[in-house]
């Protein structure tokens, strides 16, 4: 049994059967010390260590994900906002 991350999603995932996760697309065993106390949203990978973004990626990353979530909001019908139950 191991602990794998997934190269591409970041994905941590603890106590897997290692055969079952190519090292081609996944880190095993990964140090995970140093991100212990981030949110996996700000993680990335530098030279296989996963690591905590900056400062300056975090904000890139907040404000792709606020953009994301204002594309996928649904717009209240002629305007009112303060009557869409979904919107409180």
């Amino acid at each position: 049994m191991a602990n794998v991350l997934n190269r591409k999603t970041l994905e941590y995932l603890p106590s897997v059967n290692t055969p079952d996760y190519p090292e081609a697309d996944f880190i095993i065993n990964p140090d995970m010390k140093s991100v212990e106390a981030v949110p996996s949203k700000y993680w990335t990978l530098k030279e296989d260590q996963v690591v905590s973004m900056d400062t300056a990626e975090k904000e890139v990353k907040d404000a792709a994900i606020a953009a994301e979530i204002a594309a996928a909001a649904v717009p209240c019908p002629y305007g009112l906002r303060a009557k869409c139950e979904y919107i409180k």
